[in-house]
């Protein structure tokens, strides 16, 4: 493999480390979508300009690895990237998991000259229940409908594909 073919494979292990895309690598170095994948090609061999904004943006890349093979990858073992939790995406059907929030409750010390503060009690006041009639006005007799049960439910993407879920479906089919 020639040089320029292993630094090509160099800047790919820089990306694979970091675990970015060709498209926002060239963002994050400020350059071209076009100009990074045309090195990652092999079409064209990365310029000393696109070199020296890859070890400015990224200072933990160790500049002779980078540019002559010399290990480490790294300047220091503390800038490995520790893996990421894949991301699950949940269920519709599934209960939200939320912590409740922890508040700590301090107890208020009395100052001997204040006096104590007297809990007030307030009377509830019920509404009064009326009984449910059904009203027989010029013929026409109210009925009360069944309550509605979802059927189906569709899920569209902005790949234009969609998903149907019915209510007979297992979780996960």
């Amino acid at each position: 493999m020639t040089e320029e073919g292993v630094l090509i494979n160099r800047i790919r292990k820089i990306m694979e480390q970091k675990r970015l895309t060709s498209s926002f690598f060239a963002e994050q170095i400020g350059s071209s979508r076009s100009v990074v994948t045309h090195i990652l090609n092999g079409r064209n061999n990365p310029s000393w300009d696109i070199l020296k904004k890859i070890l400015e943006k990224y200072d933990d890349i160790n500049s002779e690895w980078l540019l002559f093979g010399k290990e480490p990858m790294l300047k220091s073992e503390r800038s490995i990237i520790k893996p990421e939790k894949k991301f699950v995406q949940p269920s519709l059907f599934d209960k939200p998991e939320f912590e409740e929030p922890k508040v700590e409750i301090k107890p208020i010390k009395m100052v001997e000259d204040t006096p104590p503060v007297e809990e007030r009690k307030e009377s509830e006041v019920k509404p009064e229940e009326k009984p449910f009639k059904l009203v027989d006005i010029d013929g026409v007799i109210s009925t009360k409908k069944a309550s509605k049960i979802i059927a189906k439910i569709m899920v569209f993407y902005t790949d234009k594909t969609f998903d149907t879920f019915t209510q007979d479906m297992k979780p996960f089919e």
